[in-house]
């Protein structure tokens, strides 16, 4: 189906060109490239092979655009948008020419020009639905991170509330009995004690009284960060509850 010598050709070049992206790849010359993959040359490659092929392909010329449309729509999940546009650009331009060669080739056929004609708008066709799916992943993918994003954020967010007290973002007193009981076990198995110190604000209920709430919170706030001032980085201190707070000595 295709001209032998055409084809040995077309094979020696692929195996050159194969063996070039490996000696690349294998001796770290790629590292100095700003693409380390290559993957733009390589798909340029892939191009100018199948738009080659098609040129000798004999009746077996549009399987090469066939194989085109397999490789785009696989890059399309390992190739950024702009990669893939341009390869949709490059496919238009070489395939545009293998086609004009094969038509001119073929000029005392009759028709033989029409269908290439035919084949290259079909080419266009297809390569311009691969554009529109190419940005419509790309804004589903965009879509897709942002909600993980927020996801992310969210699920720190309730992390935080399960764990912290609002107002004095120190440890709130469900979690603090978590730790309590793990320290607990560690002492046992270890044989090291641990100590604790129950630390409560002095007539804050006339701080409330006198001041309103807004200035309780402000002393709670700052007593708070007081108390994690003091210690050592291997302490824990917790909101207990109301203007009581536990601070856990390890090892002490």
């Amino acid at each position: 189906l295709i001209d032998a010598h055409a084809c040995r050709w077309l094979t020696l070049t692929a195996l050159l060109t194969t063996g070039v992206f490996y000696a690349l790849m294998r001796s770290g010359l790629n590292q100095r490239f700003s693409d380390p993959a290559l993957t733009d040359w390589q798909g340029a490659a892939v191009i100018l092979f199948l738009a080659w092929g098609y040129l000798i392909g004999g009746p077996g010329r549009p399987l090469a655009m066939l194989l085109l449309m397999v490789i785009l729509l696989f890059s399309m999940f390992t190739n950024t948008p702009r990669q893939l546009f341009r390869g949709c650009v490059l496919a238009g331009v070489l395939f545009g020419l293998a086609m004009a060669m094969v038509g001119w080739q073929n000029r005392a056929q009759a028709h033989a020009a029409a269908l290439q004609l035919v084949y290259y708008c079909v080419l266009l066709l297809a390569l311009a639905s691969v554009s529109l799916l190419i940005n419509q992943m790309t804004r589903l993918r965009n879509e897709s991170r942002n909600r993980q994003q927020e996801l992310s954020e969210a699920l720190n967010r309730i992390r935080d509330l399960a764990t912290h007290d609002e107002l004095t973002g120190l440890f709130n007193r469900r979690h603090m009995l978590e730790l309590l009981n793990t320290e607990k076990h560690r002492s046992i198995r270890s044989g090291r004690g641990f100590c604790l110190a129950m630390i409560d604000i002095d007539h804050f209920k006339r701080v409330n009284d006198r001041l309103g709430h807004g200035a309780g919170d402000q002393v709670l706030g700052q007593v708070a960060h007081t108390i994690s001032a003091g210690l050592r980085e291997t302490d824990i201190v917790a909101r207990w509850g109301g203007e009581e707070f536990l601070v856990m000595f390890t090892d002490t």
